[in-house]
């Protein structure tokens, strides 16, 4: 009887130490993968049909497609890209909108004279390694799977 006792503690210990070394593990991947993901960020100002994108890591990164919510309540949509995006320092690279999108902010724009704009950027784009990232409209960063 003792000895079953013995057996399943040394069991539970033992699932228990193998849980924490996978929790560990996968802590330490994720925060690898963060500290791995390309530092890119989008905005616009409401007062202009464009969106300006920055790519402050050391490598390029590429399918950066940039998405608006043109107010408070819309869905972003894909207003533009940029097939390739190299380092830009503090500087920023403008997104070569689509000619509907650029029209339809303008409308938009006009509509909301008198009321407060809110306009919200999201940002989709690959890094060398070949993963998929979204940066959303808070700035939170994460990758997406394929």
């Amino acid at each position: 009887m003792i000895y079953l006792l013995v057996a399943m503690l040394v069991a539970a210990a033992a699932a228990g130490a193998w849980l924490v070394v996978g929790s560990a593990k996968a802590s330490r991947s994720a925060t690898r993968t963060a500290e791995r993901a390309p530092e890119v960020e989008a905005w616009a100002a409401a007062e202009s049909p464009q969106v300006m994108v920055a790519n402050h890591s050391s490598s390029p990164v590429h399918e950066v497609r940039a998405f608006v919510a043109l107010g408070r309540r819309r869905r972003p949509t894909c207003v533009g890209w940029i097939r390739t995006l190299p380092p830009t320092g503090d500087e920023a690279a403008r997104v070569a909108l689509t000619a509907d999108s650029r029209e339809s902010w303008l409308r938009w724009r006009d509509g909301q004279a008198r009321q407060p704009v809110d306009v919200a950027v999201e940002v989709t784009f690959r890094d060398n390694a070949g993963q998929h990232w979204r940066r959303d409209r808070s700035g939170a960063l994460t990758a997406i799977e394929g």
